[in-house]
């Protein structure tokens, strides 16, 4: 009972000393963020790297990068479980960016490091508008090189519970023509969401082979739930924490992956109700706007936004150059 009285009083300091050092960070390098876009990565690396580091000095918290961060430009979908996640996917590639809400655009300090990286903003409130304008917007926001990451699930899942993977996922890998890096993690075992709590123990997130542009999109959806869950499961189970049978998305993605294959006007089951996927022809799409990006209808600051969204979808113009350094890769984090 003592020690754990001790954890969670080093996890309070350690949350407040987190977004403490958001603010701090912040500040320091927003006179040159706001004319180098190198500057405004610069900050948000510096942010990423201090949370990885006192993690480790204050809750016991060890960090692993496992498989190889792609730096060319790219898809990212990754297993989504907890804050941390986002920060130690996005300090192991050159250029990040995700998809938002875009209120947070006027969100104080954020919003600005958000606008400068390359983030897209996204009204929810449009539903059919906002699909046709995110899409358009992403393949707008391609001019900026990067690394575009999006959580295919469509909000934080924790260890254990079951979340299918939503159609806006294939519906932006088929639309952008680029290469998806599937990520795995068990990064929610020590940080658990909605808690103070932090566990110590080795957090690890594995970059996995990229899944090629160009496969059809309900192949892509059935490839990346399997890779991701399998590898996650197995991510789990060597911290000790074992997926009960009802526990496993595989089960839950199953049906929409076939139900894509069955051809027009088939139904996607999801988490909010059926989803219509429209006609084989390419007619409305459903679940793209729930490509999640750092928005906050969960708790933290840069958590993604759940809720599908309708409508139809553009067509994708030229993916532009690779940008950003080489990055090490496959070994314990410091820092």
């Amino acid at each position: 009972m003592i020690a754990y009285g001790i954890q969670w009083l080093r996890s309070l300091f350690y949350s407040i000393s987190l977004y403490t050092s958001m603010f701090v960070i912040g500040i320091a390098y927003f006179p040159f963020a706001l004319f180098s876009r190198r500057a405004a990565f610069g900050a948000c690396h510096a942010f990423c790297g201090y949370a990885i580091w006192s993690a480790r000095w204050i809750v016991g918290i060890k960090t692993e990068v496992r498989g190889t961060p792609p730096t060319e430009e790219c898809m990212i979908a990754a297993k989504h479980q907890s804050f941390f996640d986002i920060i130690v996917i996005f300090n192991s590639v050159p250029r990040g960016k995700f998809i938002m809400k875009r209120e947070l655009l006027f969100a104080p300090v954020l919003g600005q490091y958000a606008w400068r990286i390359g983030c897209v903003p996204v009204d929810r409130g449009k539903r059919g508008r906002a699909v046709m304008k995110m899409v358009a917007d992403v393949i707008h926001g391609m001019q900026r090189a990067g690394q575009l990451i999006i959580y295919p699930q469509g909000t934080r899942v924790a260890p254990g519970v079951a979340a299918p993977y939503k159609v806006g996922t294939g519906v932006l890998y088929e639309q952008l023509g680029q290469p998806c890096y599937p990520v795995a993690t068990n990064v929610g075992l020590f940080w658990p969401k909605r808690a103070v709590m932090r566990k110590p123990g080795r957090a690890v997130v594995e970059f996995l082979e990229p899944i090629p542009a160009g496969v059809d999109k309900a192949s892509f959806l059935a490839q990346l739930s399997r890779q991701v869950e399998e590898r996650s499961i197995e991510l789990m189970a060597e911290a000790g924490f074992h997926t009960p049978p009802e526990g496993n998305a595989l089960t839950a993605s199953a049906g929409g992956a076939r139900s894509l294959r069955d051809g027009a006007g088939t139904n996607v089951p999801g988490p909010e109700g059926t989803l219509d996927t429209g006609t084989a022809e390419g007619g409305a799409v459903a679940g793209l706007g729930a490509a999640p990006g750092p928005g906050d209808l969960d708790d933290d600051p840069l958590s993604p936004m759940p809720g599908p969204v309708r409508g139809p979808i553009s067509e994708a113009g030229e993916d532009p150059a690779p940008d950003g350094p080489e990055k090490t890769t496959g070994k314990e984090t410091d820092s």
